[in-house]
C-alpha cells in the first residue's frame, strides 16, 4: 500500500502533465477538427437568427470570462512566485500563459467575421472542461496549498466551460431556418444563377449603372468571402486531388512520392543548418584549431538547403507532374464546356467562360502553394516552437508561439480589412476581360453604329478601374509587410534577451545564441512567404472556385447508360403530345402531335416565336420535352445514344457559322473521311465549286471568324454542301434559302431536292412559296398546331395559313401594298414532280 506522500507526489506529477500537455493538445485537436469539418461538412451551421444572436453573445461573454480568468491567474501566480520559488508555480504560470495564448486565439476567431458554432470549438471546450476538472480534482485531493483568489478562478473556469458545453447539447433541438448567419433562404444554392461566378457585368448603354453592375457581379465573391481562406483551400484540395492525382501512372506517382520526401528533407535541413552553425561557433570559442570537419558538414548542409540542392531536385521531379496537371485541368475544362447542354450555351458569357478555363490552371497554383508553401510553413513553425522550447526553455517556446500567433493574426485581420478591396479587384479583372472580349467579338456592330471610340473609352475605363483596385490591394499588402516585420523584430528582441540571459549565466554556450539568430532568420522566411502568399492565394481561390463551379455543372441532356443505337432503316418521325417550356413559365410548345413518314417532307410555318425552331431543337435533343415523347422508327429518342441520333440528322441552320480555317477544312468537318472529289462534288451541287476555284488560294482560302469573309448566300450554300457530305438519314432545313437571291435559290433548289430524296425532311419556312409541294404543312401559332394539311387543302380551308399566303402573294388589301411577293420558284422535293 502506497504512503500518503507517494500518492501526493503522483498527483503532483499528474498536475504537471496536464498543465504541460493540455494547451498544445487542445490546439492540435482544434486544427484536426477544423480540417475534418471542412472535408466532411456539407451544410453550414444554422440557427434561428434571434436565438443565434443571443447564443453568440452568451458564448462570447463566457469565452472572455475564461480568457480573463487565465490572465488574472497568470498575474497572481507571477506575484506569488516573486517570493516563493517553486517549480509547481512556474508550471502553473506557463500553463496560464499558454492558455491565454490559446483562448485569445479562440475568442478572436469566434468574434471576428460571421460567428459559427462547429466541431473545432466544441472539441476545445470539451477537452478543456475535462482538463480543468481534472486539475481541480487533483489539487483538492492532493491537499496542495492554493491561494484563495486563484482557487476561485479555477472554480469559475469549469463552470463557464460547462455552460459552453451545455450550449452544444441545446443547439440540436433548435429548428434550422437559415443557411448561415444573417442569411435567409434567398441565398440558397437553388436560387443562384447558372455559373454565378461567370456572368458578365459589363453594360453597353451610354449611361452606366455602376452600382447595380458591381452589386450583381460581386454576389458570388461576397458569398465566397464569408468562407475562410483555409476552408476554401481545403475545398479546392477535395476537388483537385482526385482530378490531379496521376491514376494508373506509376512513374508519376513515384515522382509525387519523391517530391514528398524532398519536402521532408528540406524540413530537416531547416533544423540542422542553424544547429550546425552553433556547433561551429562553440568549437571556435573553445579550441584554437579550425573545425574543418564541422565546416565541411555545414557547407554541405547549406548546399542541400540552397536553390541548387534539394529544392532543385524537388522542382525537377515536379515538372512532369506540373505538365500532367496542366493537361488534365485544361482538357477537363474544355471537355466539360463541350459536353454541357444547349441551355448552358444559350445563357453563357463566352468571355467569362473562357477566362475561367484559362484561369483554371490556378487550381494547380493553389495546390502547389499549399504543398510547397503553407504545409512546409506550418511544419517549420511547429518545429521552431519545439526546438527553441527544448534549447532555451519553455519561455522561449512561449515567446515564439506568441510571435507566430500575432503574425498569423495580423495577416488574417488585415486580409479581413481589405476584403472589400479584393472584391473590387476581382470584379474589375472580370469586367476588363469581358469588355475586351465583347468589344472585339462585336467589332462590326461597333462599326455599324460608329461606336469604336466609345468601345476604346469603355475598355480604357475598365483597365483604369482594374489598375486602381490593384493599387489599393498592393498598398494594403505593403502595410501588412510593415506590421509583420515589426512583430518579427519585437519577437527577435525578446528571444535575444532570453538567449543572452542564458549565455551570460553560463547555462548555454555562445553557439546557442548564434544558432538562435540563424534559426530565427530561417523562421522569418516562411512567415514572410505566408504574408505574401495569403493575398495571392485568396485571389487565386476565386478563380479556382469559378473553374470548379464550371466543372461541377452537369449537362441537362445526357444519354442513358443502357442507351441503344438508333435504327434508321424506315425513317418515321413522330411527335406525341409534346409540350416544352424554356423557363417553365411560358409554353414554347403545347401538345404538338404529328408524324412524318419515310421520305416525306414536313413543313413548319407560322409567325416568329410560334415554336418552329424549338421543334427542331427537341428532335436533335438539344432539349428534352417537359411531357410527351418524340420517336424515330418507334424508338424514343431519349432511349438512344446521342451520338447515333445526331449522326443520323443533318441540319442546315438559318445562320451558319464556320471556323476560322480553310474552306476545305470547314467542308470536311461534316465528314472526316470525305475525299477531295466528294467535297468538289458537293460544292458543285450548290454551285460553289467554280466560285471557290476563282479565289487566289482556292479551297485553301481562310474564311475568317465565323466565316465572315463569305457572303450570306455563300455561307448557306456551304452549310447545304456540308449536309450533302454528311449524307444523313434525316434532314432539318431552318430557312435554308433565306439569305440567297432568287437566281441563286433557283440553282440550289434542285440540290435540295436531291438532298431530301429518300430522306425524312423537316423544313422551317417563312416564304411559303418554297414549301407548297410539301407532303404535310403544319401551321403553328403560340406553340400549338392550329392547321395541318397540304398547300391546296389549307388554301381551301381559308384559315390562318390562307391569310399568310395571301399576304405574301400580295392578294390581301390589308397589307397596303407592303406585302412581300414570292421571288423564287417553288421548292419541289425529288419524286413529287408531275
Amino acid at each position: 500500500m502506497s504512503s500518503p506522500s507517494t500518492t501526493a507526489d503522483w498527483r503532483v506529477r499528474a498536475i504537471e502533465g496536464v498543465q504541460l500537455f493540455l494547451p498544445p493538445l487542445t490546439g492540435l485537436s482544434y486544427i484536426v477538427a477544423a480540417v475534418v469539418q471542412c472535408l466532411i461538412s456539407q451544410d453550414r451551421n444554422s440557427r434561428p437568427v434571434r436565438l443565434r444572436r443571443a447564443v453568440n453573445n452568451t458564448i462570447l461573454a463566457l469565452m472572455v470570462i475564461i480568457l480573463t480568468s487565465y490572465c488574472l491567474s497568470a498575474a497572481l501566480l507571477s506575484y506569488e512566485a516573486v517570493d516563493v520559488r517553486r517549480q509547481t508555480l512556474q508550471d502553473s504560470i506557463l500553463f496560464s500563459l499558454w492558455s491565454i495564448l490559446l483562448w485569445a486565439f479562440l475568442t478572436a476567431r469566434f468574434a471576428t467575421g460571421s460567428p459559427r458554432l462547429g466541431y473545432p470549438l466544441w472539441n476545445c471546450w470539451i477537452v478543456y472542461l475535462a482538463g480543468e476538472s481534472a486539475l481541480l480534482g487533483l489539487q483538492l485531493s492532493a491537499h496542495l496549498p492554493i491561494h484563495g483568489s486563484i482557487f476561485a478562478l479555477q472554480v469559475v473556469r469549469p463552470v463557464a466551460l460547462s455552460m459552453l458545453c451545455g450550449l452544444v447539447l441545446v443547439r440540436p433541438f433548435n429548428k434550422r431556418k437559415t443557411g448561415s448567419y444573417g442569411q435567409d433562404d434567398s441565398s440558397s444554392e437553388e436560387n443562384r444563377p447558372l455559373l454565378h461566378g461567370l456572368r458578365s457585368d459589363t453594360s453597353y448603354s451610354t449611361v452606366r449603372n455602376s452600382d447595380s453592375s458591381t452589386s450583381e457581379s460581386s454576389q458570388d465573391t461576397t458569398a465566397k468571402e464569408d468562407i475562410s481562406t483555409s476552408s476554401q483551400s481545403l475545398e479546392v484540395f477535395k476537388f483537385a486531388v482526385p482530378l490531379l492525382w496521376p491514376k494508373r501512372r506509376l512513374g508519376l506517382q513515384l515522382l509525387a512520392i519523391g517530391v514528398g520526401l524532398c519536402l521532408l528533407v528540406e524540413r530537416l535541413l531547416v533544423v540542422y543548418v542553424p544547429i550546425q552553425l552553433g556547433v561551429i561557433t562553440n568549437t571556435l570559442s573553445r579550441e584554437k584549431t579550425l573545425p574543418w570537419q564541422q565546416i565541411t558538414i555545414f557547407v554541405l548542409l547549406r548546399l542541400l538547403e540552397s536553390s541548387g540542392g534539394v529544392s532543385a531536385l524537388r522542382t525537377y521531379m515536379w515538372l512532369p507532374l506540373e505538365q500532367y496537371t496542366y493537361q488534365r485541368i485544361t482538357v477537363t475544362g474544355f471537355n466539360r464546356v463541350m459536353d454541357l447542354s444547349c441551355d448552358f450555351h444559350d445563357e453563357k458569357s463566352s468571355g467569362s467562360v473562357w477566362h475561367a478555363i484559362n484561369r483554371g490552371t490556378i487550381v494547380q497554383n493553389v495546390v502547389r502553394k499549399v504543398l510547397f508553401q503553407f504545409v512546409p510553413m506550418i511544419s517549420d513553425l511547429l518545429i521552431a516552437i519545439t526546438v527553441l522550447h527544448v534549447t532555451f526553455g519553455p519561455y522561449m517556446g512561449l515567446i515564439t508561439a506568441t510571435m507566430i500567433g500575432l503574425f498569423l493574426w495580423s495577416s488574417s485581420a488585415i486580409s479581413e480589412l481589405q476584403k472589400a478591396n479584393r472584391k473590387r479587384y476581382i470584379t474589375s479583372i472580370r469586367k476588363e476581360v469581358n469588355t475586351r472580349c465583347e468589344a472585339t467579338n462585336n467589332w462590326l456592330t461597333a462599326t455599324y453604329f460608329n461606336r469604336i471610340d466609345y468601345e476604346k473609352h469603355r475598355h480604357s475605363s475598365a483597365v483604369n478601374d482594374r489598375l486602381g483596385s490593384e493599387l489599393s490591394v498592393r498598398r494594403w499588402l505593403r502595410t501588412e509587410n510593415f506590421v509583420q516585420a515589426l512583430i518579427l523584430s519585437l519577437g527577435l528582441i525578446c528571444a535575444c534577451f532570453i538567449a543572452i540571459h542564458h549565455v551570460s549565466n553560463g547555462t548555454k554556450p555562445v553557439g546557442s545564441f548564434v544558432m538562435l539568430l540563424g534559426y530565427w532568420a530561417q523562421l522569418s522566411s516562411p512567415l514572410e512567404l505566408f504574408s505574401n502568399g495569403l493575398t495571392s492565394i485568396t485571389l487565386d481561390l476565386v478563380d479556382a472556385e469559378e473553374f470548379m463551379t464550371l466543372l461541377r455543372k452537369a449537362p441537362s441532356i445526357t444519354g442513358k447508360p443502357d442507351a441503344t443505337e438508333l435504327r434508321t432503316q424506315t425513317g418515321v418521325v413522330s411527335f406525341n403530345d409534346v409540350s416544352f417550356s424554356y423557363d417553365k413559365k411560358r409554353q414554347a410548345l403545347n401538345g404538338i402531335t404529328f408524324e412524318a413518314q419515310p421520305g416525306q417532307t414536313v413543313a413548319l410555318v407560322g409567325e416568329t416565336g410560334s415554336g418552329k425552331s424549338t421543334t427542331l431543337k427537341l428532335l436533335l435533343r438539344l432539349y428534352d420535352p417537359d411531357c410527351g415523347s418524340i420517336e424515330i422508327n418507334g424508338q424514343n429518342i431519349s432511349d438512344v445514344s446521342l451520338q447515333s441520333l445526331r449522326d443520323a440528322i443533318g441540319v442546315v441552320p438559318q445562320d451558319p457559322a464556320l471556323f476560322n480555317d480553310t474552306l476545305f477544312s470547314n467542308l470536311k468537318y461534316a465528314n472526316q473521311i470525305a475525299t477531295v472529289e466528294d467535297i468538289h462534288r458537293a460544292c458543285a451541287a450548290v454551285r460553289l465549286h467554280e466560285r471557290f476555284l476563282s479565289f487566289p488560294d482556292g479551297y485553301e482560302t481562310i474564311v475568317g471568324e465565323r466565316g465572315i469573309k463569305l457572303s450570306g448566300g455563300e455561307l448557306q450554300r456551304v452549310a447545304i454542301a456540308r449536309v450533302l457530305l454528311k449524307d444523313p438519314s434525316f434532314v432539318l432545313l431552318d430557312e435554308a434559302t433565306s439569305a440567297v437571291d432568287s437566281e441563286t435559290e433557283a440553282h440550289i433548289q434542285h440540290s435540295l431536292a436531291q438532298l431530301t430524296t429518300g430522306r425524312t425532311t423537316l423544313v422551317i419556312a417563312h416564304r411559303l412559296s418554297t414549301i407548297i409541294k410539301a407532303d404535310l404543312i403544319l401551321v403553328l401559332k403560340d406553340g400549338c398546331i392550329v392547321e395541318r394539311g397540304t398547300h391546296q387543302s389549307l388554301i381551301k380551308q381559308n384559315g390562318y395559313y390562307c391569310r399568310l399566303w395571301k399576304q405574301q402573294a400580295g392578294l390581301d388589301t390589308k397589307t397596303n401594298g407592303s406585302a412581300l411577293k414570292p421571288e423564287a420558284p417553288e421548292f419541289v422535293p425529288m419524286g413529287m414532280t408531275n
